[in-house]
């Protein structure tokens, strides 16, 4: 492929503006054709793979997405870009989109040991347990001593009652990077389903030093202050994950949940009547406050307010 950018002048000043007019509209199109010429159809679609994951990596999926299905327009069955397509569901949420797409990924090429992780942790999470440990199987026959591998096979276990297993296989992962931060929220898990709070904060904060931002981590730790009664720090891990992520209204509607299971039903109203105010046009919004009122005051006052939103 020609490295090198070739400009078309206009043919007003061009030193070939005399020669006919075929000659002339060749010559401007001559630099296209080399182009297109010396590029291959696996050439095309892996720069716009690459460009897919540039964007994706400046946190741009939609953009990012419309490179990988230029990609696939060309060469369809390249599993790089279908990977990059999971990975835009990924960003963007949709959990059914990356199963399948991870699934795709894995029929093509089994051997993908990334996208084999990211199907058991994505089963793990739906509470798919004998799926998920059969994704954890085939990622430890690939790597048993990468990182990923194994902090996904402590989660496994621990989701299957092995608590033992889940510690062992969690140290191995933290024996070969300490601060590795899926293997430390398995610790903090296994000692939060012990009882100890107090231990499950320490390896949380650990993992916190490298990453504020882990929703996993900052919700593990709210409920750790929460069993050892300390309710207003918990309150203000709310806040702090609010702040980092202020679109995200499962953390509001969360928080409401908490003011309620608190009994304070005045600051959990509050809340959801600001998520309102701040979203007027979220029917989603407006029927978590009605509901809200319904169940906590009346069906007269959920009447009421929903008679304000007609």
């Amino acid at each position: 492929m020609i490295e090198k950018e070739i400009t078309v002048t206009f043919l007003s000043w061009h030193p070939y503006s005399s020669l006919s007019g075929k000659l002339a509209r060749f010559l401007l199109v001559l630099p296209f054709m080399l182009i297109v010429g010396c590029s291959s159809p696996e050439e095309q679609a892996k720069a716009y793979y690459d460009k897919g994951m540039a964007l994706l990596k400046e946190g741009k999926p939609d953009k990012a997405q419309i490179e990988f299905k230029n990609a696939l327009q060309i060469k369809k069955n390249m599993v790089q870009a279908i990977y990059g397509m999971a990975l835009v569901a990924e960003q963007k949420g949709d959990w059914q989109r990356l199963l399948n797409l991870l699934t795709s990924v894995l029929e093509q090429d089994p051997k993908n040991l990334e996208a084999q992780v990211k199907l058991g942790r994505l089963l793990l999470a739906a509470g798919q347990l004998d799926k998920a440990l059969n994704a954890s199987n085939k990622a430890m026959a690939l790597n048993k001593e990468d990182i990923s591998v194994l902090a996904l096979r402590a989660a496994t276990l621990l989701q299957l009652n092995d608590p033992k297993g889940a510690i062992e296989h969690a140290n191995l992962a933290l024996s070969k990077d300490p601060n590795h931060v899926d293997s430390l929220v398995v610790l903090a898990s296994e000692r939060l389903l012990a009882g100890d709070s107090t231990k499950a904060i320490e390896y949380l904060d650990r993992g916190l030093k490298q990453n504020e931002k882990s929703v996993a981590l900052q919700l593990i730790k709210i409920e750790a202050l929460t069993n050892l009664s300390q309710l207003e720090s918990a309150e203000q891990v709310f806040r702090k994950l609010i702040a980092f992520y202020p679109d995200v209204k499962p953390l509001r509607y969360a928080l409401a949940r908490f003011y309620l299971q608190h009994d304070r039903k005045d600051e959990a109203e509050a809340e959801l009547r600001s998520i309102v105010t701040q979203l007027p046009g979220d029917m989603q919004a407006k029927l978590e406050l009605v509901g809200f009122l319904g169940a906590v005051k009346s069906p007269a006052a959920a009447r009421q307010q929903l008679e304000t939103f007609a």
